[in-house]
């Protein structure tokens, strides 16, 4: 993804909100302007024009408000598959330690393949929670990516 989508991503609400603040202050502007001169818009026109300015001003608002804000459902959806993820990383290590302390080879074999099966998975529902995290906030995502120390943890853990 190029630099410059991603910080189209990181800051659309940001952008939209500057640009339709910005129409809205260069139309009350015009107004002013072009009502010193001596043959001024009439009344209804400068009237439909600061109309015009006052809807880019909320929108402005608008879309700076929605600044930080999450879908709800989305952020649920996330939160839900990785909570589903731990309880079953959790169970699959309590079946392969308890395989671990018997002294049958085969049975522990047998549970190590069963447990890599449902390891690789998990792995797919792991990339669909972080594809939901994203939706909901692309930035957390960007800025841990973007983060080289992260990530060489990550790998040191063998976790990336």
């Amino acid at each position: 993804m190029s630099q410059a989508v991603i910080f189209y991503r990181r800051n659309r609400q940001r952008i939209l909100g500057g640009i339709s603040v910005g129409c809205g202050i260069a139309l009350a502007t015009y107004v002013g302007v072009e009502g010193s001169h001596k043959a001024p818009p009439t009344g209804s026109a400068l009237a439909a024009i600061l109309a015009v300015a006052a809807l880019f001003q909320i929108m402005g608002g608008a879309a700076f408000g929605r600044i930080g804000h999450v879908d709800e459902q989305k952020a649920k959806s996330a939160v839900r598959t990785l909570v589903l993820l731990g309880l079953n990383t959790a169970s699959l290590a309590e079946s392969l330690a308890g395989a671990a302390q018997g002294d049958d080879s085969e049975h522990l074999v047998r549970a190590a393949l069963a447990t890599a099966g449902q390891l690789a998975l998990m792995g797919s529902f792991l990339e669909n929670a972080t594809q939901d995290w994203n939706d909901v906030h692309p930035e957390a995502l960007v800025d841990v990516l973007a983060d080289r120390a992260t990530i060489g943890q990550l790998q040191g853990r063998g976790k990336l």
